[in-house]
């Protein structure tokens, strides 16, 4: 096939049989390539047949051949130009300028070397390769994009050939390391932002990459192939790093990361309270526990709190721990959150309340209900928050059980269970009642019991201190719950059935005498009331009694009001009436027997009682009391005298009385005493015409006869 690669034998003359051999080689290897160019230029049609038609066996038509290819460099890089596969026997490149119709060489062989124009400076330090009329750019300019033109002629000697190689070069300039510009590094969440990716240089056309780095190191690229991105709302997940990717078909750069830094908030805060106990209303905390309400809200720069209690400020951080809660922090609790750089805030308000346990223990009572034909059990608990749960146990649940609060300050809680009469037991049961808090760790009870009284019934009456009225009244001790009391006597004198009506109030005076006054008695495990009885009776006339009628004066003397009958109590009162015959009582009271200790004179006088009790009152005949008692020391005036200091004196031939008197009783008897001579009898002693020989000492003594007792007294008398 490669035989004959010269149409005509001139041009192969000048080759020797070495040159032949060499061209030989190389026409077979430029066929396949210019076969494979053949095939391109069929495509494109911009030939008819192979660019080398020197090398194939082909007619020429005299027409010169043109053909296009296009070329890419990168700026400061090597490029080659070819013309043709083959060394033409002349060649000329021209260059074109874009926009213009001026061809230029660059530089041409005519047969005798290459010769470089001036023009190839513009378009960069050209060499030619070996062997060929291919150019190469070793360092190529931005100004050599435009179209170089080879016009190459083959066996110029014979039958020319000629061929335009047009090479249209595009000179690419590498993507420069981009910059990134943003409109606000720190925008507000909301608001509109935009980034702009600039380079410059680069070829276009330019391809756009983004990419989002978040702060957490997540990456994410950013669908837009553009060198502007605009967000009108921007959000805080907008927030990290960015950067853009330049590219071309040159190569790509990447610009610097930059920061957006969105802010925003603070959003509504959430509250994280531990313990967590969630309410209907909010949260609740056991007394004593410890307490932490951990306030977080969402803002960027990072949110300062203020924690308030009822509207007051406690506290300035994110976590509020209270150590023993009481119950005195119930209430509500505000974090208040603040962004200091936006000047914006929001809050959140939690309701908290302190649980605590009741006082002391539960109490369990019973009592009686429905006109005592039930039993009502009462099992209650005072204080505590939230009211505690109290539960009877055993088989009285089968009656039902209500809990209430009594609403007093500090409440009261309390579980009512009623049972029907028929199903209790008439001898005693125990009621047992279990109380629970959710502020205890373990639940508690209490319990009650029932029983019949052991006792009978028993009646009695009683009066007023102030005599206004009697009291008829009855007991029946003992037994849970307690029995209903209630009287009934004759002429309407009752009390219907109540809590109270143990006692009939009567106006003393009014009792019957002889009717009977009747005490009923009823308890829920009986089905029968008990009953006493009392029957009033009058006061009979008293009968009085003394110990001594005539008692000395200082000792005892007892009295005694007797009567026959009469319903107690009887009220006695004792009476004193003087020789003026003015009355005095001097005691009274529940007592037949009354006892003078020390009696004196002025108790003498007359004496009865009166004893009274409901229906009347009578009074005892009178008794008389004598109080003996005397002499007394007695007293002696002496008339005409003169008192000296030892004595008396009086004139000498003057009548002289001396006169003694003494307390007694019965009355004394007197007897005189002239310097121990007895001289005269009787109270009083006369001294008619006086002398001096009657001077001396004159005593009265004075004696009671009865008491075998005397006094007596002595003066001095002188005559001078």
């Amino acid at each position: 096939m490669c035989n004959g690669y010269r149409s005509d034998s001139t041009a192969v003359d000048r080759y020797t049989p070495e040159e032949q051999e060499k061209d030989e080689e190389t026409a077979c290897s430029v066929q396949v390539s210019c076969s494979n160019e053949g095939k391109y230029n069929q495509d494109t049609k911009t030939a008819t047949r192979p660019l080398l038609a020197w090398t194939l066996q082909i007619n020429h038509t005299g027409e010169v051949v043109y053909q296009d290819a296009s070329v890419y460099g990168v700026v400061d890089k090597a490029v080659v130009l070819k013309c043709g596969a083959a060394l033409p026997d002349l060649y000329i490149w021209s260059f074109t300028e874009p926009g213009t119709d001026a061809i230029k060489a660059v530089l041409y062989d005519l047969g005798k070397g290459p010769r470089i124009q001036k023009l190839a400076m513009m378009v960069g330090p050209v060499t030619i390769l070996p062997n060929t009329a291919s150019i190469s750019i070793e360092k190529l300019p931005l100004a050599a994009h435009g179209l170089f033109t080879c016009q190459a002629f083959y066996d110029i000697e014979h039958e020319p050939i000629v061929y335009y190689y047009y090479v249209h070069l595009t000179v690419q300039v590498p993507v420069s390391k981009p910059y990134l510009v943003m409109s606000e590094a720190s925008p507000i969440e909301g608001s509109s932002i935009w980034m702009n990716c600039s380079v410059e240089n680069g070829s276009e056309p330019l391809q756009y990459k983004w990419q989002h780095k978040t702060l957490n190191e997540n990456i994410s690229d950013l669908s837009q192939n553009s060198s502007i991105i605009t967000v009108t709302r921007i959000n805080r997940n907008y927030t990290g790093w960015y950067h853009c990717e330049v590219s071309n078909a040159v190569n790509n750069e990447t610009s610097d990361r930059l920061l957006i830094n969105v802010t925003y908030g603070p959003d509504q805060p959430q509250i994280n309270v531990i313990p967590f106990h969630i309410t209907n209303h909010g949260y609740s905390a056991l007394e004593n526990e410890t307490v932490s309400m951990h306030c977080e809200a969402q803002s960027n720069p990072g949110s300062q709190y203020i924690w308030f209690y009822n509207d007051s400020k406690i506290y300035t951080r994110p976590l509020l721990t209270i150590n023993k809660i009481l119950r005195s922090h119930t209430g509500n609790y505000t974090c208040l959150a603040q962004n200091p750089h936006l000047h914006t805030q929001s809050s959140k308000t939690l309701s908290l309340t302190v649980y605590y346990p009741p006082d002391g223990s539960p109490v369990c009572s019973v009592e009686s209900a429905l006109n005592h034909t039930a039993l009502r059990l009462l099992c209650s608990w005072l204080g505590g928050f939230p009211s505690p749960s109290l539960n009877w146990t055993g088989d009285p649940t089968q009656a039902g059980q209500k809990q209430v609060d009594t609403g007093q300050q500090p409440r009261l809680t309390t579980n009512v269970m009623m049972l029907p009469s028929e199903t209790l037991n008439r001898n005693s049961s125990l009621f047992r009642c279990v109380a629970s808090h959710p502020a205890l760790q373990q639940p508690t009870e209490c319990s009650a019991r029932t029983y019949i009284p052991p006792s009978e019934v028993l009646c009695f009456t009683n009066v007023t201190n102030d005599r206004q009225y009697l009291m008829v009244s009855c007991a029946w001790t003992g037994g849970l719950p307690k029995a209903l009391l209630w009287w009934e006597g004759p002429g309407n004198q009752s009390k219907d059935a109540q809590e109270d009506s143990n006692i009939l109030v009567l106006p003393y005076g009014t009792a019957h005498s002889g009717k009977p006054y009747t005490c009923y008695a009823k308890h829920p495990l009986l089905t029968a009331a008990k009953t006493c009885r009392i029957t009033l009776v009058s006061v009979s006339k008293p009968f009085l009694l003394m110990s001594n009628a005539s008692p000395k004066e200082g000792s005892s003397v007892w009295m005694q009001c007797n009567i026959g009958n009469g319903t107690k109590p009887i009220h006695y009162v004792w009476q004193h009436q003087l020789y003026n015959e003015n009355v005095t009582t001097f005691a009274q009271g529940n007592t037949s027997f009354i006892n003078i200790t020390d009696i004196v004179r002025n108790q003498t006088g007359w004496y009865r009682c009166a004893a009274g009790n409901a229906v009347n009152r009578e009074s005892s005949e009178k008794l008389w009391l004598n109080v003996t008692f005397g002499p007394d020391v007695p007293q002696i005036d002496v008339a005409p005298s003169s008192v000296v200091q030892r004595g008396y004196t009086a004139l000498e031939n003057e009548t002289v009385s001396l006169t003694c008197r003494v307390q007694s009783n019965p009355a004394g008897q007197y007897v005189w005493f002239h310097n121990d001579s007895e001289v005269y009898s009787g109270p009083q002693l006369i001294i008619t015409k006086i002398l001096r020989l009657h001077t001396g000492g004159y005593t009265c003594v004075g004696q009671n006869s009865y008491l075998n007792t005397q006094s007596r007294k002595t003066i001095t008398l002188t005559a001078p």
